[in-house]
C-alpha cells in the first residue's frame, strides 16, 4: 500500500493541451512578423496588424523589439503561450528572463543572411537552459536565399553550442512569416498549420509531480494607481485561485499576499479567469494580506504558504556599461518642461527605480558625494539610451556625464569588456574599413567573401574604443555596410589605448539666437551642432572644432552682420544660408553621449539635447586645480 501511494505521488501530471515557447533570433530576422501570422491564422486575432506585438513607441520608430512580451494563440482548442523577444544584444536581459518561462523555442534564421552574432547569443542562452529547439528558415520567398549555406551554418553552430547530445536532434521548418506559411521542406506557399503541429509534437508539454505545491516564477511586474501589485509569470506546478492567500518569496524575504484577480492571455488581450494551473502564463493581481509591503520583483516565486518551494531564477549577465544621470543644473533649467516637478531629482530617482523593477539589465547605484545623481549600469549605450529617451518623452529633464565601460578584477588583474564585430560591405571599401578598425585598436580576424561578392570581416576590440564606430563605418561604406556585434568576454585592460576625442569643442560665448553670419564667420574652425535662429547659452558646446586647436575655442555665434540686426537680419541670413556653407550636424542623445568628454555634460529636456562645458567661467573651459565633476 505504501509503495502504491508513493508511486501515485511521483506520477507526473501533464498538460497535453498547453505548450510554452520563446521566439528568438538575430535582430530583423522576422520574429515579430512571424508572431503576427501565428496570431491571425490561429484565429486568435482576426485582423492582426503589422508588428502587433511592438506596442512601445520607440519599438515602432526604431523598427526593433525592445521588450519581451507575452501572448497566447488558441489553435483548435490548444493553447500555445509565446514570448516574443528582442534580437538586439543590448536587450539580452529581456531574452534571458523570457527563456526561463518556456520548455522550447523557435530559432529564426534569415535564409539569406544566415547565422549572425545575435543568433549565436540567443541560441547559447536557450541551450544552457536545456530547452527544445525548432529551427525556422525564414524569408525563403526573398531573392538570393541560400538555404544550404544557412543550414550548414546552423549545424556548425549547434555543434559548437550544445550542452548535451540530445540537443543535436534538430527539427527544421521553411517558410515566410510575412507570407504566412511554414512547411517541412523549402516549398513556397501554404499556411502556418505545419508550424502549429510541429510545436505540439516537438516541444515538451508542461508537467509536474502529482500533488506538487504552487510554484509561479515571476517574469514581469507592474503596479496599478490604487497600489495593486501585478505579477506576470509562469506556473511550474500547482494552481492558483482568486481569493487565495499565497506567499511571495524573494531570496530571504517572504510575505503573504491576497490574490484579487487572475487573467490569462488571449492574443494581446487578457481574459479573466478564477483559476490558473501548471503551464499557464498568468497575470495575478495581488493585495497586501497582513499590512506589510509585498516583495514583488522579477525572479521571485509565488508559493503555497504551507509548502514554500521557491523556483530557481538565473540572473542576467552583468552590466558592461555605465552612465551617471544628474539633476539639471544648466542655465536653461525648467525653460522647456511642462511641469517643474519633473526637474526634481527625487522624481527622476523614483521613476528609475520603478524601471529597474522590470528592466532586468538595469542596475542603479548611488554616486558618492552627490545625492542628486545616480549611476545607471546597463548592457550598452542603446539599452540605456532607450530608458533615457523614455524619461525625456515623459517630460523629465536631466544631465548625463560621459559614459564609461565597467572594468572588473579577474585573478588580480584589471580587465575590460570586449566585443566581437562582424562587418559586411563592398570590396572597394576594404582598405578604408580596415584603417578605421586599426585606428580603434581592433584585432582583425577572418575575412571572407559572400556569394554576392561582399566582404564579411570579423574583429575583436575593447568596448570603450567602439564609441561612434557604427556611424563612421556607415560613412566609410556610404551607408551600404552592415554592422553587427556581440559580447566577447573580458580581457586585460589595454592601458596603451587612448579613447579620448581627438578634436576640441566650439563653445558659445554669449546667450541669444544664432545667426547665419555668426556661424558662417567661424565655419573654418569645424562643424556645428546648431543651425540658424537657435537659442544658445554661454558655455554651450555648439560644434566640433576640427582645426587642430589644442584647447576649446570660445566663439560668438549670435553676432549679426554690421548694419543689420534683429529679426530682419536673421531672415536675411536664412535666405543667404546656401551661400554660407557652414556644416550643420544635428546630434541625437546617443550621438552626443558617444562624442562628449569627461568635462562635458549632455543636457536633455523634452524639447532639446545640448552639450555644455561643466567648468566654463566665461573665459575658459579648463578646470581649476583640484576641481572635478561630482
Amino acid at each position: 500500500m505504501f509503495r502504491r501511494g508513493l508511486q501515485r505521488l511521483l506520477t507526473p501530471f501533464i498538460r497535453e493541451d498547453v505548450r510554452n515557447i520563446a521566439v528568438i533570433a538575430h535582430v530583423d530576422h522576422g520574429k515579430t512578423t512571424l508572431v503576427d501570422a501565428m496570431l491571425k491564422q490561429s484565429g486568435t486575432i482576426a485582423d492582426a496588424k503589422n508588428r502587433v506585438m511592438d506596442s512601445k513607441d520607440q519599438e515602432k520608430e526604431r523598427g526593433i523589439t525592445i521588450l519581451a512580451k507575452h501572448t497566447s494563440i488558441l489553435p483548435k482548442g490548444q493553447r500555445i503561450n509565446i514570448v516574443d523577444t528582442p534580437g538586439h544584444l543590448d536587450f539580452g536581459g529581456e531574452v534571458e528572463r523570457a527563456l526561463q518561462m518556456v520548455e522550447g523555442f523557435l530559432l529564426l534564421v534569415d535564409a539569406h543572411e544566415g547565422v549572425k552574432p545575435g543568433t549565436r547569443y540567443v541560441l547559447r542562452k536557450a541551450l544552457q537552459l536545456k530547452l527544445k529547439p525548432i529551427v525556422i528558415y525564414n524569408k525563403i520567398d526573398m531573392a538570393e536565399t541560400n538555404i544550404e549555406k544557412s543550414t550548414n551554418q546552423i549545424n556548425d553552430l549547434f555543434l559548437d553550442t550544445v550542452e548535451d547530445a540530445d540537443q543535436l536532434e534538430i527539427v527544421s521548418l521553411y517558410g515566410s512569416g510575412r507570407g504566412g506559411y511554414m512547411n517541412t521542406t523549402p516549398t513556397k506557399g501554404g499556411t502556418m498549420q505545419p508550424l502549429f503541429e510541429t510545436i505540439m509534437q516537438v516541444i515538451p508539454p508542461p508537467k509536474q509531480k502529482e500533488g506538487a505545491p504552487l510554484q509561479l516564477l515571476v517574469g514581469n511586474v507592474d503596479e496599478l494607481p490604487d497600489g495593486t501589485k501585478i505579477a506576470i509569470g509562469r506556473i511550474f506546478s500547482g494552481e492558483i485561485n482568486v481569493k487565495d492567500v499565497i506567499r511571495v518569496v524573494l531570496e530571504n524575504v517572504q510575505e503573504d499576499a491576497l490574490v484579487k484577480r487572475i487573467q490569462l492571455y488571449k492574443g494581446v488581450d487578457k481574459v479573466d479567469t478564477q483559476r490558473a494551473s501548471t503551464g499557464d502564463v498568468a497575470v495575478v493581481h495581488l493585495a497586501e494580506a497582513k499590512g506589510k509591503p509585498i516583495p514583488l520583483r522579477i525572479g521571485c516565486t509565488l508559493c503555497d504558504p504551507k509548502n514554500v518551494v521557491p523556483r530557481q531564477y538565473v540572473k542576467p549577465d552583468d552590466p558592461t556599461f555605465q552612465i551617471i544621470i544628474r539633476e539639471m543644473a544648466a542655465k536653461w533649467k525648467e525653460t522647456e518642461t511642462k511641469e517643474k516637478m519633473k526637474s526634481r531629482f527625487s522624481n527622476i530617482r523614483d521613476r528609475l527605480y520603478r524601471e529597474a523593477m522590470n528592466n532586468t539589465g538595469l542596475r542603479l547605484e548611488n554616486v558618492e558625494g552627490n545625492t542628486n545623481a545616480l549611476r545607471m549600469l546597463g548592457r550598452g549605450l542603446l539599452h540605456l539610451g532607450v530608458i533615457l529617451e523614455d524619461l525625456r518623452r515623459e517630460d523629465f529633464e536631466f544631465e548625463l556625464q560621459a559614459p564609461d565601460v565597467l572594468t572588473r578584477q579577474i585573478n588580480g588583474e584589471t580587465c575590460e569588456p570586449f566585443e566581437k564585430l562582424t562587418l559586411e560591405f563592398k570590396p572597394e571599401c576594404l582598405s578604408t574599413v580596415t584603417t578605421l578598425l586599426v585606428s580603434r585598436s581592433a584585432e582583425i580576424g577572418e575575412t571572407n567573401t559572400t556569394l554576392n561578392d561582399r566582404v564579411v570581416l570579423e574583429c575583436v576590440m575593447p568596448v570603450r574604443t567602439i564609441g561612434d564606430l557604427n556611424i563612421k563605418f556607415l560613412q566609410a561604406t556610404k551607408g551600404d555596410g552592415v554592422f553587427q556585434h556581440e559580447h566577447a568576454g573580458y580581457q586585460p585592460f589595454a592601458s596603451n589605448i587612448d579613447t579620448r576625442r581627438t578634436t576640441t569643442a566650439l563653445v558659445a560665448a554669449e546667450a541669444g539666437l544664432t545667426t547665419d553670419y555668426g556661424l558662417s564667420s567661424n565655419k573654418q574652425h569645424g562643424s556645428f551642432f546648431v543651425g540658424t535662429s537657435e537659442q544658445v547659452y554661454p558655455g554651450q558646446v555648439v560644434g566640433d572644432c576640427t582645426s587642430q586647436k589644442a584647447t576649446d575655442m570660445i566663439i560668438n555665434v549670435t553676432k549679426a552682420k554690421e548694419g543689420q540686426g534683429g529679426f530682419r537680419a536673421n531672415a536675411h541670413d536664412a535666405a543667404q544660408r546656401t551661400k554660407s556653407g557652414f556644416t550643420h550636424i544635428e546630434k541625437s542623445m546617443e550621438d552626443a553621449l558617444q562624442w562628449v568628454m569627461p568635462d562635458e555634460l549632455v543636457t536633455v529636456t523634452p524639447k532639446s539635447v545640448r552639450i555644455r562645458k561643466y567648468f566654463f567661467d566665461g573665459k575658459t573651459t579648463k578646470a581649476r586645480k583640484g576641481e572635478k565633476i561630482i
